[in-house]
């Protein structure tokens, strides 16, 4: 259903209007998280490139900032921010049937992790080894992962254009684990996301 959706979104296909949104309570969004992480398949052929480079190095108490982007076509379809503050957000496509056509919309969750959630974060993207992975994968799946972390000046940002190693499936479920299924009731609430222009939108931009 992810990857239908998502290629309805390549097309041109979604419309973002829609009369009447469905009133979707907490159980329902609960079984979403479940059913629709970010997609990636563990049988996606995939080829390394670019120098494999240590440019962020995460102690116990380093403080971090994180990033997932998910796009298909250059589309969003899953957004997760951490910040050094423990503050972020998370961005999610909501997606109805309107006869043959598919309307969806992007919806925001703002939140503040706890110091423990925090912690649980760092731990991942250490324990992942996305760190000592190389810059660039190219793969032979439609939809492209980004994954940033930054560390005071130091930056990691890695491209996997299609392709999903353990190392970048690892850190995606876990934070995905940790900041999104706990706070599936607020998506029942979270505001529609409609920037101006979302080819520019800063939450739509790989950590930089």
């Amino acid at each position: 259903m992810k990857t239908v959706a998502a290629v309805a979104v390549a097309l041109g296909l979604l419309l973002t209007g829609c009369a009447s949104w469905p009133d979707r309570g907490p159980d329902y969004w609960k079984q979403f998280v479940e059913e629709n992480p970010p997609f990636s398949t563990e049988d996606a052929e995939f080829f390394p490139f670019g120098e494999v480079e240590r440019t962020v190095l995460l102690e116990e108490d380093s403080k971090f900032t994180f990033k997932f982007v998910e796009t298909m076509n250059a589309a969003p379809l899953w957004i997760m921010e951490v910040r050094e503050d423990r503050g972020g957000f998370f961005i999610f496509q909501e997606r109805v049937y309107d006869g043959s056509v598919i309307r969806a919309r992007e919806r925001k969750v703002e939140f503040t992790l706890s110091e423990a959630e925090y912690d649980q974060v760092r731990d991942v993207i250490i324990n992942s080894g996305f760190l000592s992975v190389r810059s660039n994968f190219n793969g032979n799946e439609e939809i492209d992962w980004n994954v940033g972390v930054r560390c005071g000046d130091d930056l990691k940002s890695v491209e996997f254009n299609g392709a999903y190693p353990n190392e970048a499936r690892q850190v995606v479920y876990g934070v995905y684990d940790i900041v999104v299924k706990p706070r599936y009731a607020e998506m029942a609430e979270a505001p529609t996301f409609k920037p101006d222009d979302w080819k520019t939108a800063p939450e739509n931009q790989p950590l930089r």
